[in-house]
């Protein structure tokens, strides 16, 4: 193989991988039309304000850890304490609906809040 040959098939790989890291970024959904439609996602401060929205003002905090994918959602996963004591399980906010769950790390689930 010639200088060309290697420096084509650079140039293929380059493209390839650099639209395979854009659409892997793009969330889609699929219509009843089988049509593409973007996924809106809430950002970590609109989780961070639907928390202070559902936890009492007395007592709870809660302190942003990571974002996680879960079953078939990505979480906004967070820490909680109660009169400053860390619980054991945390609550995942969903990025897309903003549904509030409890998470469980140590068996990798989430229940209704």
């Amino acid at each position: 193989m010639n200088f060309y040959g290697i420096k084509k098939i650079a140039g293929i790989i380059l493209i390839s991988g650099t639209a395979l890291m854009l659409t892997s970024c793009l969330r889609v959904r699929v219509s009843n039309d089988n049509k593409y439609e973007p996924v809106a996602q809430i950002s970590q401060t609109d989780a961070d304000s639907l928390l202070e929205e559902a936890l009492p003002a007395d007592g709870f905090e809660f302190r942003y850890r990571q974002i996680k994918n879960i079953d078939a959602g990505t979480y906004y996963i967070y820490d909680i304490a109660e009169d400053k004591v860390k619980m054991d399980q945390q609550l995942a906010v969903n990025s897309v609906s903003g549904e509030i769950m409890v998470y469980d790390p140590e068996t990798d689930e989430l229940s209704d809040f």
